[in-house]
Order: C-alpha cells, then sequence, then structure tokens
C-alpha cells in the first residue's frame, strides 16, 4: 500500500498538511522586513543565515487576502523548497508528521466550506485522530514563486524603508517586537559565527516569571481545550485533555516550584511533554520564544532568585532585562511528587 508523509499543522483551528520532503526547517515567527509593490499575502523577507527568505501569510493565500492575520509568539514558519527556490509560509501551530495512505485521501470533503471544495490549492482531504486534514497542492500553492526574483524583494524591501508606519505586525507590543527582533538576529548569523554546544530554551511565563526548559522536551504548545477532571485526584492534576484522539493528562507544576496562581492576561496554554514513555501536558501561563543560550550565560543559583523550589532549577539566566530559572523539567516530572503515570 503506497503511503506518503505529510507535516500537519493549524491555522484559525483548522488542520492542514503539506507533503514532508518538501520541508527544509522550522523556526518560530520573527521580525519581518516588508516589501511594497507586492501582493496581500506577501509578507516580507527574513535574513536566514545570509539567504533572503521570502515569506508568505499562508492563511491570506487561501482566502484570497481577503482578511488581515493576528500574529502571535507562538506562531511559525514552515521553510518549503520550491523549483530550486525556497521560501517561508507562517502557520500558527506545528503538530506531527502523518504517514498517510494514498487510498485515504479523498477528493472533496462533504459539508465543507465552499472554496475548499472547488479550489486547486487543495490536492485532497484526509482524516487523522477524527480531525479533518486539509492536504495543500504545492505546486498551485507556490505557482508564482519561482517568478520572483528575491533581489527584487530585497530592493523592494529597502524602499519600504521610508514608509515608517508601514511595518509587520503593527499591533505588537514593545515586548513582542524585542522578541521579534532577537529572533530575527538569531536567525541572520551566519554557520561560522554561531557558537558550538548552544542550549535551546524554550520560555514560558509561570506566575508572572520567566522560566526556560530544555525545548528538546516539548512536543507542541497548544491552547487548552475542553478539561476533563479526573475524580479523587491530587490537586496538582487538573484533568484529561483530548488532542486530537489522544487523552493527555494536564498537570500543574506551580505548587513544586512553590509559586502562587497570579492572574494572567493571556488564556492558559498547554504544554506537551514527551519523556521517554509519559506523554503528559504542562500548564503554563504564556509561552515567549525559543532561545539558544550559552552555557557560560548560566549562573549558579542565587538563594534570592526564587521562593522555593530551587533543586528543581538548573540555574539562572537574564532574559528581556530580567532573572528566569532555567528549569530541570525531567528532575520535576519524576522526582517532584506528581505521580502523573499513575493517573490514566
Amino acid at each position: 500500500m503506497a503511503t506518503h508523509s505529510y507535516l500537519t499543522f493549524s491555522i484559525s483551528n483548522l488542520r492542514y498538511g503539506i507533503d514532508a520532503a518538501w520541508v527544509q526547517e522550522i523556526f518560530y515567527l520573527p521580525e519581518i522586513r516588508p516589501v511594497v509593490d507586492t501582493p496581500p499575502d506577501w509578507v516580507g523577507i527574513v535574513d536566514v543565515r545570509g539567504r533572503m527568505l521570502p515569506i508568505i501569510d499562508l492563511d491570506r493565500r487561501l482566502h484570497s487576502g481577503s482578511q488581515a492575520s493576528t500574529y502571535h509568539l507562538t506562531d511559525s514558519v514552515i521553510v518549503l523548497a520550491y523549483h530550486e527556490r525556497q521560501v517561508g509560509i507562517i502557520v500558527n501551530a506545528v503538530h506531527d508528521v502523518e504517514h498517510i495512505p494514498d487510498q485515504a485521501v479523498t477528493a472533496s470533503i462533504e459539508n465543507g466550506s465552499e472554496w475548499m471544495a472547488r479550489s486547486q490549492l487543495v490536492a485532497g482531504i484526509v482524516k487523522v485522530d477524527a480531525e479533518i486534514v486539509t492536504l495543500l497542492h504545492l505546486e498551485s500553492l507556490l505557482s508564482d514563486v519561482a517568478e520572483t526574483s528575491t533581489s527584487d524583494l530585497v530592493q523592494q524591501s529597502h524602499a519600504q524603508q521610508s514608509y515608517i508606519h508601514q511595518r509587520f505586525w503593527p499591533d505588537a507590543t514593545f515586548q513582542e517586537r524585542q522578541i521579534l527582533q532577537e529572533r530575527a538576529q538569531n536567525l541572520g548569523r551566519s554557520p561560522d559565527s554561531q557558537e558550538q554546544g548552544l542550549i535551546p530554551l524554550a520560555i514560558v511565563g509561570l506566575s508572572q516569571e520567566y522560566f526556560g526548559l530544555d525545548v528538546e522536551l516539548v512536543r507542541e504548545f497548544t491552547a487548552i481545550p475542553k478539561v476533563t477532571l479526573i475524580p479523587c485526584c491530587p490537586s496538582h492534576i487538573i484533568g484529561n485533555i483530548n488532542l486530537r484522539g489522544e487523552i493527555v493528562t494536564l498537570i500543574d507544576i506551580r505548587a513544586v516550584l512553590n509559586l502562587t496562581q497570579t492572574p494572567s492576561d493571556s488564556p492558559p496554554q498547554a504544554m506537551i511533554v514527551h519523556l521517554d514513555d509519559l506523554v503528559v501536558g504542562v500548564l503554563v501561563d504564556e509561552v515567549f520564544d525559543v532561545m539558544y543560550l550559552s552555557p557560560t550565560e548560566i549562573a549558579p543559583l542565587s538563594t534570592s532568585a526564587h521562593s522555593g523550589g530551587e533543586e528543581y532549577l538548573r540555574g539562572t539566566a537574564s532574559y528581556q532585562e530580567r532573572l528566569m530559572g532555567i528549569l530541570d523539567l525531567g528532575k520535576i516530572l519524576i522526582q517532584g511528587g506528581l505521580e502523573v503515570d499513575e493517573v490514566a
């Protein structure tokens, strides 16, 4: 039985898939340099290790540029190879690579939106874990990329500098703008200038404090769907969530870190962690960034850094002019007395 691999992702709460063979790399949304005189779904360009990468707002492209997009720091850019060119597409969340039998793909969808049923951008429809995934036809999706010169985009970007009021994500806060710019600077570093041994960290917020943790343990970040309460469970067990057909236990680690619950302006999110045979959701107030930290930038613990839970910290580092703790998430899950493995 013939199968193809598709990278699945979400945009505006809808799931899509693209041929995984086209995918070159994935990174979190950086600051993007706008360009003039381009279609509304052409966002701009990004310097990726000395190579100028054109960026497309996929949500706008799918809807013929008819709607304005709302961006988030947790959005990602998927870099695709196309006819010896590369192009980045903005998506809300990247999921798994699914291996789908060809016979499972249908040409149309019942009760689907009219544009989807007739669009040349759609290669087919498939059901994965009880959810509908729209498979995109990349040849049609990126048909204009080969016709657009990167050098022309760079010149148009320089021309854009005189239009100060026109910028990517104009509604971004000052802090969000700083994070976008730092990401863009990191992407622009040449391979020769990048330090060896950098530690990839996901930066999250808990009780108005910053924490960094090993991003390799994080499978994905997701909005929290409906939570099913579990009777007679400890207070750190929030309940179970249904993540695309997979039942995942959601926990709160603040008590382990001696943190109190504080109000947040943003809705809480789940950080899906995969450690050995354990898959668990960890409640976080906010997801800020993914950054690479040199071991020399991690300082030993200071007794005044936090109110407790120091045994679960590997050290501290500076982030956005504030001190953040580097969490030993594996130690928290295994030795923190959470008993997550007993709940299922």
